[in-house]
């Protein structure tokens, strides 16, 4: 169980970091400053 912890600590530290940069760099993403889009890889 400590993993799966570990595991979703570090996926929504990723979630908020990749959001902050959405913010300020929506061009670099490609993501639509109005609305929260996944990016397409």
């Amino acid at each position: 169980m400590k993993n799966v912890i570990k595991v979703l600590l570090f996926l929504s530290l990723v979630w908020i970091i990749f959001g902050q940069v959405s913010k300020k760099y929506p061009s670099l993403l490609g993501v639509d400053p109005g609305g929260v889009s996944i990016v397409k890889q």
